[in-house]
């Protein structure tokens, strides 16, 4: 599943639109955290901050919240550690992110994961 922002970025979310949903349900700073992939530690100090404010300060009932829609729509519930993984498996190797610009932190995570040095113009997932 590919998002791409109405600002030019872009960035493969999970091999599935149910799979970058619950992405998304458990991670909602989702694009802050996949700047920092493949790094696990990275990516799970991106989360944290982002998930103690929002669960302190912003939605306090998110993990109500999170049954709630993953019940409605039929998806199962992904921990914190399981999304983060699938989030970096979605930028792994397999998948080619071309076109986003360079400073765009998908971009980044993505090429970093492939150890690519530069952008070109599509989406492709490589066979």
């Amino acid at each position: 599943m590919l998002y791409a922002s109405s600002e030019g970025t872009a960035g493969v979310l999970g091999n599935t639109l149910a799979e970058a949903i619950q992405v998304m349900i458990a991670i909602p700073a989702w694009y802050d955290v996949a700047g920092q992939a493949p790094v696990p530690d990275a990516m799970r100090a991106a989360f944290e901050p982002s998930e103690a404010v929002l669960k302190d300060e912003s939605e306090p009932a998110i993990d109500a919240h999170r049954a709630e829609i993953s019940t409605l729509l039929g998806l199962g519930l992904l921990s914190a550690e399981d999304a983060l993984v699938r989030l970096r498996d979605s930028l792994a190797p397999d998948h080619g992110l071309i076109g986003a610009g360079v400073h765009d932190p998908l971009c980044q995570a993505a090429f970093r994961a492939r150890g690519a040095r530069k952008a070109a113009w599509a989406v492709r997932r490589n066979r």
